[in-house]
């Protein structure tokens, strides 16, 4: 579970999904996975642009905060707030902000026929 100011303030909601165990699981992503950017953190911390996070290590501890010490500064960066990820694991990260599914992204779109 995710701290009250991450669910509120950062649109992630009140739960992340996690997995654990033996087997096989596949994600979605906007991007194919060798484009995918992986960071691994020791005893580190990054900080992202939460439409940027594919997925993280379990144990890293997660928050979303001001992208600077103030708020006019937040205001003034124009990123606001943005995904913390401390400790020690690895975090997956898509070099795009995620647009739509990826199905509805790569569909050719038609154009609306003239009235």
């Amino acid at each position: 579970m995710i701290n009250i100011s991450s669910a509120v303030l950062g649109n992630e909601g009140l739960f992340n999904l996690s997995l654990s165990g033996q087997g096989v699981a596949a994600l979605e992503s906007n991007v194919p996975e060798e484009e995918l950017i992986v960071v691994d953190l020791e005893n580190d911390e990054i900080k992202i642009d939460g439409d940027m996070a594919v997925c993280w290590s379990s144990n890293l501890q997660f928050t979303v905060e001001k992208s600077t010490k103030t708020l006019l500064g937040s205001a003034v960066s124009g990123e606001g707030l943005v995904n913390v990820y401390r400790g020690t694991g690895r975090v997956m990260m898509s070099p795009v902000a995620n647009t739509d599914t990826w199905l509805n992204a790569t569909m050719p779109k038609r154009a609306n026929a003239a009235k």
